[in-house]
C-alpha cells in the first residue's frame, strides 16, 4: 500500500522549512531571488505523489462509494499535476520515481512511463531517460543516484546504487553500482 505520508516527508526532507513565509516571499521579490520560485518544484513533487496515493488507492479499496472519492480526487490531482507541467517542464509519470526525489532547478526533465528510479534520486534540468526504439525496454536506475544536467539515459539498461552521473552524459550500457560516470572533455588541437 502507498504511504502518502513517507513518500513526502522523504521528497521534502531537503527543502528548507521556514517559519515567516510571507516575509521569505516579500524578501525574495525585492532582491530578485533566482530560485525564489522553488515553491513550484514542491508543488509539483506534492501533486505527483497525489497522484499516485489516489491511483493507488483506487485500485485497493472495495467500497464503490470510496473508489469514487479518489476517482474524483486523482482528476483533481491529475490536472494539478498537468498545470504545474506546464509551468515547470517536468515530465515524470506517476509511480515512476521512488522516495526521496530532489529537484534542484527548473528545466525539461523528461522520464519514459516504463522507466523506474530507485529511493533518494537527484534529478537536474535537461535530464531523459527514456527508450531507444518503441516497444523496447526502459532504464532501470537504482538508489541514492545524482542525475547531473543534460544526462541522457537511453535504452533497456540498468544503473547500480550509489552513482553519479555528471552533466551532458549520454548512456546507453549498463552502469555498476558505486561509480562515477562523466565526459571527458574535447580536446582542441
Amino acid at each position: 500500500m502507498y504511504q502518502l505520508e513517507d513518500y513526502i516527508k522523504a521528497d521534502l526532507r531537503k527543502e528548507k522549512v521556514r517559519s515567516n513565509f510571507f516575509l521569505t516571499r516579500i524578501w525574495a521579490c525585492l532582491w530578485i531571488d533566482p530560485i525564489g520560485d522553488r515553491r513550484y518544484i514542491v508543488k509539483y513533487i506534492l501533486a505527483l505523489r497525489h497522484t499516485e496515493y489516489c491511483i493507488d488507492r483506487i485500485s485497493s479499496v472495495r467500497n464503490p462509494f470510496s473508489k469514487v472519492y479518489y476517482q474524483i480526487k486523482s482528476f483533481y490531482w491529475l490536472s494539478r499535476l498537468r498545470k504545474l507541467s506546464y509551468i515547470t517542464q517536468f515530465q515524470i509519470p506517476p509511480f515512476t520515481v521512488g522516495k526521496g526525489l530532489v529537484i534542484w532547478h527548473w528545466g525539461p526533465i523528461i522520464i519514459n512511463p516504463n522507466a523506474r528510479i530507485g529511493e533518494n534520486c537527484t534529478l537536474n534540468p535537461m535530464v531523459v531517460i527514456g527508450h531507444k526504439n518503441p516497444g523496447e525496454g526502459a532504464p532501470k536506475i537504482g538508489n541514492n543516484v545524482f542525475i547531473g544536467a543534460g544526462a541522457k539515459i537511453i535504452g533497456n539498461i540498468h544503473i547500480g546504487n550509489n552513482v553519479i552521473i555528471g552533466q551532458n552524459v549520454v548512456i546507453t550500457n549498463d552502469i555498476p553500482d558505486n561509480t562515477v560516470v562523466v565526459s571527458q572533455k574535447p580536446r582542441i588541437l
